[in-house]
């Protein structure tokens, strides 16, 4: 009895440790991404303080013009309180471990979608890279002595590291684009492929934004014009994305890869000698697979046999290709 409970319990373990895995590679390479952002930003993109003070102030004047120049009177709000200071900036700081929670939800629930969606994520993060050496922005926690009374809220309630310090450290003057906000909106867009019942990834990833957006704002890290850069970014790296080849999918646990370029459904399908078949019995069309169950590559150049018409077809590359793409662990979407 307990050798069979432990026949049972090994195919679990094993998809449970192919999970482990899958996330700690993928999931460490976001992680990876994101320190080596960081760490060539603060390095190599550093351009003299009086540029990014000038466009600060072109910035302030231009917004005044548009009239959205919001981000005093939001913060000054905030700090007559005392709950939206202390969420904004625990939402601020936790920025990155909410993509990388969201990309492990897609990793497991939806892996297609985590691998389109990632190709996007690393799309935008090159995106961004140039334009913090182009335009050099100081944030408006640093504009105080231009007449503009921010309050650095991370400083004044933190800790926080001092920009530029350690591993943690960043760029003081690359506040556009707002990255904090391109990234969220892929770790929302992670949340909504994963979490699809009722919409409740979507109602949570726009949630997620929306207090993303107040955060960045409300610490005095971003001006307005910052997220609409970031809602940019991340728009046109979505739209690149859509040209490029389709990912493969990610490994399942079950332990198929699809990753091959299906074959054009269109053409005349060719039978694989010795394949399989498909009998389809009776005029109401149901049939009777004799494949076994997770057999579906196999089954490319299956014949499907209608006893009742008489006729043969054949399963296509593309055909099997378009097979759901089920979740890990027996979970339905």
């Amino acid at each position: 009895m307990p050798a069979a409970r432990a026949r049972r319990a090994l195919p679990l373990l094993r998809r449970a440790l192919r999970a482990a895995w899958l996330v700690l590679t993928r999931v460490g390479a976001l992680f990876v991404l994101l320190q080596a952002y960081t760490t060539l930003r603060k390095t190599y993109f550093v351009r003299p303080a009086a540029v990014a003070f000038d466009h600060a102030l072109d910035l302030l004047a231009l917004q005044a013009a548009l009239r959205i120049d919001v981000e005093l009177q939001l913060q000054r709000w905030a700090l007559g309180q005392a709950w939206p200071i202390e969420l904004a900036n625990a939402y601020y700081r936790q920025m990155k471990l909410g993509v990388y929670l969201s990309a492990a939800l897609a990793l497991l629930l939806a892996p297609t979608a985590f691998r389109r969606v990632g190709s996007a994520f690393v799309l935008a993060t090159l995106l961004a890279f140039p334009w913090y050496a182009l335009y050099p922005l100081a944030p408006p926690r640093f504009m105080g002595p231009y007449g503009y009374p921010f309050v650095d809220t991370l400083a004044a309630w933190g800790p926080v590291p001092p920009a530029g310090a350690g591993l943690a450290g960043a760029n003081p003057y690359a506040a556009m684009p707002s990255m904090h906000i391109g990234w969220t909106i892929f770790a929302a867009l992670w949340l909504a492929a994963a979490l699809p019942w009722r919409r409740i990834g979507p109602i949570l990833g726009s949630l997620h934004v929306a207090l993303m957006c107040g955060a960045v704002v409300v610490t005095g890290n971003h001006y307005v014009l910052d997220v609409v850069a970031g809602f940019a970014v991340a728009g046109a790296a979505l739209g690149l994305a859509r040209l490029l080849p389709r990912p493969g999918i990610v490994p399942r646990l079950g332990g198929r890869v699809s990753g091959s370029t299906p074959a054009d459904p269109t053409s005349d399908p060719v039978p694989r000698p010795g394949a399989p078949t498909l009998v389809m019995r009776g005029p109401s069309g149901s049939c009777r697979s004799a494949i076994p169950e997770g057999a579906a590559p196999s089954a490319v150049g299956a014949t499907i046999r209608d006893e009742g018409r008489g006729e043969t077809t054949a399963v296509t590359a593309g055909a099997a290709d378009r097979a759901p793409d089920a979740p890990p662990f027996g979970m339905t979407r």
